[in-house]
């Protein structure tokens, strides 16, 4: 062994880095994204969450979802689905992984994963697409629609006024920087939204409405017209 304090120290630190094989990188990121599922407690919704980074739908998302919080949300979004279209106890497990995320991310968070799980995310991820042709755009809108999806999206109620949903949508598209609101709506408040979307087509402004039906639920992105060029395939026939 040398005398050299400074030697021997250099000695062990090379010999620990040589020691950090591939695998034993691979294996603490794995804890780690372990530990940050962890909070969610239940160790079959953990299991299910952790399977969705495997899911083709992920594997699209991650690339343009800003890294942190918002990825685990998005997770959890895709896992809320899984449960949905499951047949074991299902009302149960959503609401257990519902509070866990609004425990961890506030209501906010729980928006995120909402989104994601009925699909809006990747609706919205393919129109950025359209609109954005660099990917950094993309993420910097996306993480936009994140920060502010308490304003952005807009959850239709039965008991809602079809005129005060289209004055607030065109009251908030206006303010918004990137002029895209979304409205989603199902069973019997798909009559308020189709009704909102009537009064915001007669708007003089002229907004675009992009709206699909899929079975019993309806979503509508609506953009100011200074973008309408931008897009590749929009329809306002509802």
């Amino acid at each position: 062994m040398s005398d050299d304090p400074i030697e021997s120290a250099s000695k062990g630190a090379t010999g620990a880095i040589l020691e950090w094989s591939e695998q034993k990188v691979r294996d603490l990121v794995k804890q780690f994204q372990n530990r940050k599922l962890a909070f969610i407690k239940n160790a079959e919704n953990i299991e299910l969450v952790k399977r969705q980074r495997e899911s083709s739908e992920y594997s699209i998302l991650k690339q343009f979802v800003p890294k942190g919080a918002y990825t685990i949300q998005v997770q959890m979004g895709l896992a809320l689905r899984e449960i949905q279209d499951s047949e074991d106890r299902v009302e149960e497990r959503v609401l257990e992984l519902g509070d866990r995320i609004i425990k961890k991310y506030g209501l906010a968070g729980l928006h995120v994963a909402e989104t994601t799980k009925i699909g809006i995310t990747a609706q919205l991820l393919t129109r950025l697409a359209d609109i954005y042709n660099n990917p950094a755009d993309v993420t910097k809108k996306l993480a936009y629609f994140f920060d502010h999806i308490e304003d952005v999206v807009i959850f239709v109620r039965k008991k809602d006024d079809s005129k005060v949903v289209a004055r607030t949508v065109i009251l908030r598209i206006e303010q918004s920087p990137y002029h895209i609101m979304v409205l989603f709506g199902s069973g019997y408040a798909k009559d308020i939204l189709v009704s909102s979307l009537k009064e915001i087509k007669n708007d003089p402004r002229g907004y675009v409405i992009d709206a699909r039906q899929e079975r019993l639920q309806i979503t509508a992105f609506i953009y100011t017209p200074e973008i309408r060029a931008k897009i590749s395939h929009w329809s306002d026939s509802m």
